[in-house]
């Protein structure tokens, strides 16, 4: 669940002019399509989360924006192998993604309801509800995959700030350490605690996903700078 609606839009405007500014603005700069995507995704889920609110197909939406956020663990860990210069299979990183966004389009009642409230987005479905064995096995592997990517990525970034000599690349490396623990951490606290206190509270890539992007937007003015 997010925040609605002129919440989300505000955040999706800023979340853009990151996303422009980073890949018009450093033209120098070779991570610029990378975290560009990253941020523009962002913001592009905060668009589906307005549109829900605002039109009349408040399921399609949902379907949209969960198809959005799916890609963002997979892309992101894909710009910290090309920051740190690292060779991988990375089109295996899609598999899961691509694998899960169909499944969102094709099976049925993968989202069951989409309803706005006065402050946050309510999306009920599948994962979020699940039923049976195989619908467990499906949130279990979402969810190691979501955490299993933002972990990998931590611990490349914190292995490379621990041997990096460059002062200016270990700022960098903290910065996007930073990045994704600060949205993260709260998060993780927030999903294991307050469902206990019949709390509400907003997903990560809501209003934390901010402190992401605009981390993110100045370890990439730090790097162009640096290059």
């Amino acid at each position: 669940m997010c925040f609605t609606p002129l919440i989300s839009l505000s955040t999706a405007i800023v979340e853009f002019l990151l996303a422009g500014i980073l890949v018009f603005g450093f033209k120098r700069y070779w991570l610029r399509y990378f975290w560009g995507t990253v941020i523009f995704l962002l913001g592009f889920y905060q668009l589906t989360e307005y549109f829900l609110c605002t039109t009349q197909q408040p399921v399609l939406w949902a379907q949209i924006g969960f198809i959005s956020y799916t890609f963002l663990p997979a892309l992101a860990l894909h710009s910290v192998y090309r920051f740190l210069r690292k060779k991988a299979q990375v089109h295996l990183f899609y598999v899961l993604p691509v694998a899960y966004s169909l499944y969102a389009l094709m099976a049925e009642g993968f989202v069951q309801s989409a309803t706005c409230e006065k402050v946050f987005v309510d999306v009920t479905g599948i994962l979020s509800q699940p039923q049976g064995l195989l619908q467990y096995a499906i949130f279990f592997i979402y969810g190691a995959y979501y955490i299993g990517f933002i972990l990998a990525g931590c611990l490349l970034l914190g292995f490379a700030y621990r041997h990096e000599r460059s002062r200016k690349r270990k700022q960098i490396e903290l910065i996007e350490i930073l990045a994704v623990i600060l949205p993260t951490v709260p998060f993780f606290i927030l999903i294991i605690l307050f469902p206990f206190l019949g709390v509400m509270y907003p997903s990560v890539l809501c209003q934390f996903a901010i402190v992401f992007a605009v981390l993110v937007f100045v370890g990439c003015y730090i790097d162009n700078r640096r290059s």
